[in-house]
């Protein structure tokens, strides 16, 4: 008898530590560690920052990290796709952003927009056309 009060404990003890209301029995399965931040990310705010400015009172419905590439030694090119609404038309916007690898260092950031882009990333490949417009800065 007294071994199946013992055992009747234990299974109630340990059926009590899983039981919900007991946050230190799960506490490692409830946080959740945070993604870390892609490496594009500072240039894709700034990529939308410059978009919001060029074209004021747009949508920016949607958004594509295209990809990173190297022009020249010591730089990076981070290309980005926007897709932009305004008053029923919509197009797309490309940013590219050259930069320094090692320091980081704004070269230039070129837009180039793109008539007639269905709303489709399946055209992010598309060539840009006619506008294109240079902004070159040395930011901090």
């Amino acid at each position: 008898m007294k071994r199946l009060s013992c055992l009747w404990l234990c299974c109630a003890l340990c059926f009590a530590a899983v039981l919900p209301g007991q946050p230190e029995a799960h506490a490692h399965s409830l946080v959740a560690t945070p993604a870390p931040e892609p490496g594009y990310a500072k240039w894709g705010r700034l990529a939308v920052a410059e978009t919001m400015k060029r074209y004021p009172n747009t949508a920016i419905i949607d958004y594509l990290h295209v990809g990173r590439t190297y022009p020249a030694p010591g730089i990076a090119q981070e290309t980005f796709k926007l897709l932009l609404k305004k008053n029923g038309r919509v197009w797309a916007v490309y940013v590219r952003i050259q930069f320094e690898r090692a320091s980081e260092k704004l070269i230039r950031l070129q837009m180039n927009e793109a008539e007639g882009t269905a709303y489709s990333f399946a055209t992010r490949f598309m060539s840009p056309m006619i506008l294109s417009i240079s902004i070159s800065a040395a930011m901090p």
